[in-house]
């Protein structure tokens, strides 16, 4: 053989990797061949080169190099902060709709919350100084993460299927996503606590307005002088038939009204029709409630909110003693509103409410002024107890009821 025979071929197998826009690889060969020598294998699957690596290692390696690939491609779209900018302009809309819905809510009778108009005035006030800092610190974060995306791509791109190199890619990557997720932090933290103001301010807008809905489709009517304070779904537990509905507290009366669908006719115990219930099923003025108790019944994965009124003397009108589970709220959140309504308090928070020292007063001198019945009409026997949310008393001697 000549001594150009004897010469080592040149190796073959080293390729540049060249990506397409979903992130697959195409190997590109450069087969330098010397005369006398083999053509170098490839194995397609993976873009290997049979240069004694082990056939699992080279599928592992082309596996994360395609995950690296997908992974950036995420990574670049994060890197514009688009949902930031789309939270900017919602906050915006939804500050704007605060006013409409508190305006609305008045309209309709709701007299409470006398400082709803002053909180949707404050977030609107403070709102254009937060929104344009938001805006230009969005805008330069975004431009400084969509550099350091590019510069990853070029690495990406380059990459070849060598463990040093797909480690650093790696690493450049876990380095981009730190940075898009503290640069989310920095424009959040201008505007998180404005957005959490609204969100509160919302959802007390919406229990308002489900306790609006609620009394315009209820069973009974308010009195003219009566005004709902809050509602929920509840269970009355306590009742042998357990029936579902709403629980209503006003500023003088806690009432319960069944509100279920019924089955009146199933076939092979499937229900084919149904029909809604609707009915007042006790009620009772909130200053004879002589005890509120509340208990958290837990069971596994599940709790009851179950609230337990006692009145201090038996009525046509309510049990000795009744339990319901409530949905939706929290016991202690209702023992609160009971008790606020049987101090008085909340009548402060009315629309037009004096100041607590001028109420004070001016309540001292309407329960002296007052006259309020003590003997029946018809037959001068003394009347029962006369308690805050009371329009009327029956004599328990000849029945006369006496309106108030």
């Amino acid at each position: 053989m000549s001594e150009s025979g004897k010469k080592k071929t040149r190796k073959s197998g080293q390729f540049h990797s060249k990506s397409t826009a979903g992130g697959q690889f195409h190997a590109k060969s450069s087969t330098g061949r010397s005369k006398g020598t083999k053509k170098h294998s490839f194995t397609s699957s993976t873009g290997m080169s049979n240069m004694g690596m082990p056939a699992d290692q080279g599928s592992e390696l082309a596996a994360r190099v395609a995950s690296m690939h997908s992974r950036w491609e995420d990574l670049a779209g994060q890197a514009t902060l688009s949902p930031l900018f789309g939270m900017l302009e919602d906050l915006s809309g939804r500050i704007g709709t605060l006013p409409t819905r508190i305006a609305e809510i008045r309209r309709r009778g709701y007299i409470f919350g006398n400082d709803l108009e002053s909180r949707a005035d404050e977030l609107r006030q403070r709102w254009p100084e937060q929104h344009q800092t938001a805006q230009q610190l969005l805008e330069e974060q975004r431009r400084v993460l969509e550099r350091s995306a590019r510069d990853a791509e070029m690495f990406i791109r380059r990459l070849g299927h060598n463990e040093a190199e797909i480690f650093n890619a790696e690493s450049r990557l876990r380095s981009l996503e730190s940075n898009i997720n503290n640069a989310t932090s920095r424009v959040s933290s201008t505007f998180d606590t404005t957005q959490d103001d609204v969100q509160a301010l919302e959802s007390e807008l919406t229990s308002i307005e489900y306790l609006l809905d609620s009394l315009a489709s209820a069973s009974f009517k308010l009195y003219p002088d009566e005004h709902g304070v809050a509602v929920c779904r509840a269970v009355w537990v306590s009742d042998r038939d357990e029936p579902e509905g709403l629980l209503f507290l006003t500023d003088g009366r806690l009432i319960f009204e069944q509100r279920e669908k019924k089955a009146t006719k199933k076939v092979l115990f499937i229900t084919t029709k149904s029909e809604l219930v609707q009915e007042k099923l006790w009620e009772t003025p909130v200053g004879a409630l002589e005890e509120v108790e509340i208990q958290d019944k837990k069971k596994f994965l599940s709790s009851k909110e179950l609230l337990t009124l006692r009145p201090s003397r038996h009525t046509r009108d309510m049990p000795n003693e009744v339990t319901v589970q409530l949905k939706g709220t929290t016991n202690e959140v209702w023992k609160s509103l009971i008790n606020r309504v049987q101090s008085g308090d909340i009548e402060a928070d009315k629309v037009g409410a004096p100041p607590p020292e001028e109420q004070a007063a001016t309540e001292a001198s309407a329960s002296t002024a007052q006259d309020l019945p003590t003997k029946c009409p018809a037959c001068g026997a003394q009347l029962p107890p006369i308690f805050k949310g009371m329009h009327e008393v029956s004599c328990e001697y000849c029945g006369t009821v006496v309106r108030f």
